[in-house]
């Protein structure tokens, strides 16, 4: 995120890109526990010409921040931030800050009301991290994390102090425990080659999206016809030939799996 927030142009400046939907379905934990930030299309670069304001509301209104509810002025990397704040409200407390019966009465408070503190729903919860994450969701952005760095910043602190740890390689293993048999189809789909890889990440995401949704998942899909294979020519080093048949007709070849190119 603080990549994408200091990306310069060809000119050298700032580009000010906000993403503007910063929420649990735009984030990807891969098996090998890295950790990637997707769907950019809502995003907009502060530099374009000819727009000085961001009209309409864009994003998920729950994990939106009270300007980007107001949707009455320029968002900056702030905005950002206070939505990372409600993805760790969420993650360390197990609900979002603000419910309501409508996405109305949500946006209300929001724009109207501080985040309850953490405590209040995990009585342990540690007074560091609660520091944190109310900070990135003050409503008020001058006194929020000026920075994604700096907010990531805080976060290792915290993980040092309490001697966690935090790398790709525990995040690996947390994916290998609760998804076990996920990580047995991605070996086997690496296996096979980049044909399968790509056919089960197309169906990963097809079917994160639908829970994101909250559509019933659906049965598993039957498995992908075979192609079939590409012509061969007389030289092909990748012939696999039997025992002539009795007639003397030239046996059959199989070509190896079909290459794809991305």
């Amino acid at each position: 995120l603080h990549y994408a927030h200091d990306k310069v142009g060809a000119d050298g400046k700032p580009l000010e890109i906000v993403h503007r939907d910063i929420s649990p379905s735009n984030v990807l934990v891969s098996y090998d526990g890295a950790v990637k930030l997707v769907d950019f299309g809502i995003a907009r670069a502060g530099t374009r010409p000819g727009k000085t304001t961001q009209s309409g509301l864009k994003g998920k209104i729950a994990y939106m921040s009270p300007e980007q509810c107001r949707s009455n002025g320029r968002l900056d990397r702030r905005s950002d931030i206070f939505s990372v704040g409600m993805l760790l409200y969420e993650l360390t407390t197990g609900q979002p800050p603000f419910t309501g019966e409508s996405e109305y009465q949500v946006l209300e408070q929001i724009v109207n009301r501080d985040a309850p503190s953490p405590r209040t729903i995990v009585p342990e919860y540690p007074e560091m991290l609660e520091r944190i994450v109310l900070t990135a969701l003050a409503r008020d952005p001058a006194t929020r994390f000026p920075t994604a760095l700096a907010l990531q910043t805080a976060l290792e602190d915290f993980a040092h102090e309490r001697r966690l740890r935090v790398s790709p390689l525990v995040l690996s293993r947390l994916m290998s425990t609760l998804f076990p048999e996920r990580l047995e189809e991605w070996d086997e789909a690496k296996s096979q080659g980049a044909f399968f890889v790509e056919q089960h990440v197309v169906r990963t995401l097809i079917e994160a999206g639908k829970a994101a949704d909250g559509v019933p998942d659906a049965p598993d899909a039957p498995d992908a016809p075979e192609l079939p294979p590409p012509p061969l020519s007389d030289d092909d080093p990748t012939a696999v030939t039997g025992p002539p048949p009795a007639d003397g007709t030239p046996p059959p070849r199989r070509a190896s799996a079909p290459r794809v190119v991305t």
